[in-house]
């Protein structure tokens, strides 16, 4: 209905407008006052069938369907919609060296010293004997090296005996030998061992204090120790100590 008057109503102003400009005889328009009434008809008419209209459709709008004016926003999810996250799978600690295998990496890791230059692992599971060779260092002179050697050792004793493993430690100080000839060679200055019976009677700390002022103490307590012939003969204060000592 309302596209009918629309569309007779834009016929009339189409007629409406001719006839004011020129009287169409045919049409009984005879006069410019005529045509300005079916003019005016026109423009009613035209108006009645837009209101008649229905409103136009959106662009996005399925056929058929006509969109809401004010359409309801669709709700955001809430969080409690959203699937929880895995929680991440526990990761265990490595174990503590002293609880691993005894390799030549766990010796290494229990002295604490990055300057050891061999290591052997010698007997059975439970009755394991470690040798290992580290330089001397630098030193003042064959007394300074007592103390040093013996300082040393009792970083190496004190960190292998915490392995279960381990039964028996010797360590080896080595240095730098010219012989009579003028050859230089590496050989071991002093040479330590320990056992666990000795090393569990020790309170670290304390013997450690004792041990600055006292490096014999490290070498008393030792099942057996010696020293480089060349090496011994050059220490000024020997500490009671002789080439060769064992208990």
């Amino acid at each position: 209905m309302g596209g009918f008057l629309a569309l007779v109503g834009f016929a009339a102003i189409v007629v409406g407008i001719i006839s004011v400009i020129r009287p169409i005889q045919r049409l009984g328009i005879r006069s410019r006052g005529v045509g300005a009434l079916v003019l005016v008809g026109g423009i009613i008419l035209f108006g009645l069938g837009g209101a008649f209209l229905p409103d136009p459709e959106p662009a996005d709008a399925p056929p058929g369907q006509t969109a809401a004016a004010d359409p309801s926003p669709t709700p955001e999810p809430t969080s409690a919609s959203e699937p929880e996250p895995a929680p991440a799978p526990a990761v265990e600690p490595a174990p503590a060296p002293e609880e691993q295998e005894l390799t030549e990496g766990v010796v290494r890791q229990l002295a604490g010293m990055d300057d050891i230059t061999q290591v052997e692992i010698l007997g059975e599971d439970g009755q394991r004997i470690v040798h290992v060779y580290y330089p001397l260092g630098t030193i003042w002179d064959e007394d300074h090296g007592v103390e040093r050697a013996a300082d040393k050792a009792l970083d190496v004793f004190e960190g292998l005996f915490t392995h279960p493993e381990v039964a028996e430690v010797v360590t080896y100080a080595q240095g730098e030998f010219v012989d009579q000839y003028g050859n230089e060679s590496t050989e071991t200055a002093v040479r330590i061992t320990w056992s666990r019976e000795t090393a569990e009677k020790v309170n670290w700390e304390n013997f450690r204090r004792m041990a600055a002022s006292e490096p014999e103490r490290v070498y008393n307590l030792a099942d057996s120790y010696a020293f480089h012939p060349g090496f011994y003969n050059g220490i000024q204060n020997k500490r009671g100590l002789s080439m060769f000592g064992s208990k």
